[in-house]
């Protein structure tokens, strides 16, 4: 998936059963940290300063059930 202003790949789009899932490549990001205002910039989600939670097949449901009810978090 590529910017449509600029020459960035910003990911690629995965296909789970039917659904678009977009997985962006976190190097074409800049990160802020809101307190500090320190700007950083890493090339795997592995580097970020605070945790990411990974995801499993089993997770997906979960967001699209709550995109309908009007929340898109999981519970």
């Amino acid at each position: 998936m590529y910017c449509k202003k600029c020459p960035l790949d910003w990911g690629i789009v995965a296909d789970c059963d039917g659904v678009d899932l977009f997985i962006l490549k976190l190097k074409c990001f800049k990160l802020r940290n809101m307190r500090t205002g320190v700007v950083s910039q890493h090339k795997k989600w592995l580097d970020v300063p605070y945790d990411v939670p990974e995801l499993g097949p089993e997770d997906i449901p979960k967001y699209f059930r709550n995109e309908t009810e009007g929340n898109a978090s999981p519970e």
